[in-house]
């Protein structure tokens, strides 16, 4: 790892390591824009550093990226520096809590539109995208102690969500869950919705999800004809109906004015072996703003069966979001409604009003080169105003002997 020397009295890094399909230039656009006006490095996790992170490393290299290989050199290269920005909130925490030992101060920016968040991540400063963030944040992470402004997300920074009118293409696009809920009753429901829009004469593709191995789409494909893998990026605007058993997709599509449907959510957040106490949702068939209902049926299973559910379920998550008070753009249905409902264009049948545009905006406070333009001047003020912590040396060499520790478990653990 080659260490630029620096100009200026403060030392930045920006770290970049959670990078998706078609989104792996987000930080360094970032990074370069950053550049413009302060000195600042660009690290990023290679590709052997998902071994240990769980996380995408960078495929495609530019010169001027300082690579890290695992958290030995991570750490190693940290310590040469007085801020460090993190452009995810989830897979940080060791990150964060290293550097504040030994005196760097910590930026957190969120860069997609979901919602996992590390526990206990007590930075210095964090830039988040809406309030149902930062209730999330601060659930997460009690006893946080920095400072929080709500901006925006990285991947706002390169969008203009537009109004644009559906198009009565005949066309479907199912947003598939991990590979990790591809069970028999997950399969079996597919067929079905397949069933239904080649009966209403659709043609029905699937975004796959960007952590889904390609294998299982190959025994999913073996079941249907028309099956297509779509990305969702670059044909958000060629479909006329947006489906799911249940995902956080729907938030990027009532951004961009666009309505879910939700095929038997409830049974798709229940354990598989729990599915068959859940009865059929039967709700009002209409698009519109609304809170996550639970069904009194639900509620009752909870009631009877919540004990089998730990902190990383689908249903406790689910519990969680609805406390905070999540909402959603679309329909609730039964696969038993989803025939007639599209049958008689009622996913065509919506407004965009008032409560529409107040529920957009708790999404979303800025978008675009707006968006990053303040995210920006942000960072810059919080480094310009902030004071450098120096470390003990006797303290920095004590990390250093302890990083040469890591480093040989690292070595040792390859063997």
């Amino acid at each position: 790892m080659k260490i630029k020397k620096h100009r200026l009295e403060k030392k930045i890094l920006f770290f970049s390591h959670d990078i998706k399909y078609q989104k792996e230039d987000l930080d360094y656009k970032l990074y370069s824009n950053l550049k413009d006006k302060i000195n600042i490095d660009f690290s990023a996790a290679s590709k052997s550093f998902e071994y240990y992170f769980k996380f995408s490393g960078y495929r495609k290299k530019k010169s001027n990226i300082i690579w890290c290989n695992n958290f030995y050199e991570l750490k190693s290269l940290i310590l040469n520096y007085d801020f460090l920005i993190l452009s995810s909130v989830d897979g940080i925490r060791d990150i964060i809590k290293f550097s504040n030992r030994i005196g760097v101060k910590t930026i957190i920016l969120e860069k997609y539109l979901n919602y996992n968040y590390d526990k206990n991540l007590n930075a210095d400063f964090v830039i988040l995208k809406n309030k149902l963030s930062k209730k999330i944040f601060l659930e997460k992470s009690p006893n946080f102690s920095g400072k929080i402004e709500i901006i925006s997300f990285l991947d706002a920074h390169n969008k203009k969500y537009k109004k644009i009118k559906i198009k009565r293409s005949k066309k479907a696009l199912f947003f598939l869950s991990g590979d990790g809920n591809f069970d028999n009753w997950y399969l079996d429901n597919i067929k079905k919705i397949n069933k239904v829009f080649k009966k209403l004469n659709y043609k029905l593709f699937f975004k796959r999800h960007h952590l889904n191995d390609k294998i299982k789409y190959k025994d999913i494909s073996k079941n249907f004809k028309n099956i297509k893998f779509d990305n969702f990026v670059k044909n958000i605007f060629d479909y006329e109906v947006y489906i799911t058993f249940f995902s956080n997709i729907y938030q990027e599509l009532n951004l961009n004015f666009r309505p879910i449907i939700f095929v038997d959510r409830e049974k798709f957040i229940t354990s598989s072996e729990k599915r068959k106490l859940i009865p059929a949702i039967l709700n009002k068939d209409n698009i519109q703003v609304q809170n996550f209902s639970i069904t009194k049926y639900f509620k009752k299973f909870l009631k009877n069966n919540i004990k089998y559910f730990d902190d990383s379920s689908r249903i406790s998550n689910y519990i969680f979001k609805k406390k905070l008070g999540f909402k959603f753009f679309g329909v609730d249905l039964g696969i038993e409604q989803l025939e007639n409902f599209i049958r008689n264009k009622k996913h065509l049948k919506f407004k965009i009003d008032k409560k529409f545009t107040k529920y957009r905006k708790e999404l979303l406070n800025f978008e675009g080169k707006k968006a990053e333009d303040i995210t920006i001047k942000k960072i810059i003020t919080f480094i310009e105003l902030s004071k450098i912590s120096k470390v003990n040396f006797f303290l920095l060499t004590f990390y250093k002997f302890l990083l040469i520790f890591e480093f040989l478990k690292i070595k040792l653990n390859k063997f």
